[in-house]
């Protein structure tokens, strides 16, 4: 489907699918196989890659991100955990893939031995680093919409709650709803659109 979204909305860079060598359709645990997204680091065979989490859809084009200042990472913040927390949201990253930046991944997550998400290493390893990404318009939740407090997503008390409005500028929605499940968890891979090396 992002696929889909992607070449309908005409977005150039390549497109790569990152998934687990085997899928089950037993085990639908909400973050199955999560560190799949960890990969991207990898793909040094691109100058940067765009990760999108699969379980989400792309509604307008994203394709400047490419263009945006060059950093080892860029994230926007889990927005939803509000800002004093600080933790950045791994369903959309912008990155350089190095192998030294993929080391340092592997190592962060062998540490945390399964006890993690990807969220959870990208921020240990990024939050000080990485380069910020606002979160308007590139990472809204489908949750905001059940939620009646929206004051962290708005990032102003004082600004009006407009559904309507919020999708119409929204760039990428990421389907988050807790507690409720995600049934095809475990049948999702990683999408990641990639610009590729400058020759």
């Amino acid at each position: 489907m992002l696929f889909e979204s992607l070449y309908r909305l005409g977005s150039k860079p390549d497109r790569l699918l990152l998934y687990p060598s085997s899928f089950s359709t037993e085990n639908n645990s909400t973050w199955a196989d999560s560190y799949t997204k960890l990969l991207a680091f990898n793909q040094t065979q691109y100058e940067r890659v765009l990760h999108l989490d699969s379980d989400s859809t792309v509604l307008q084009p994203m394709d400047e991100l490419f263009y945006i200042e060059p950093s080892s990472v860029a994230m926007p913040r889990a927005y939803w955990l509000g800002f004093d927390n600080r933790a950045l949201s791994s369903q959309l990253v912008l990155l350089k893939p190095s192998v030294h930046e993929f080391d340092r991944l592997m190592a962060a997550s062998e540490k945390a031995n399964g006890t993690k998400y990807d969220m959870d290493i990208l921020t240990d390893v990024y939050k000080d680093a990485a380069l910020v990404l606002p979160h308007r318009p590139y990472n809204l939740i489908t949750g905001e919409f059940r939620g009646t407090e929206h004051s962290k997503y708005m990032g102003d008390p004082e600004q009006p709650w407009d559904p309507d409005k919020v999708l119409q500028e929204a760039k990428f929605v990421h389907f988050s709803d807790w507690p409720l499940q995600k049934v095809m968890t475990s049948l999702t891979g990683q999408f990641t659109p990639c610009s590729t090396k400058e020759k």
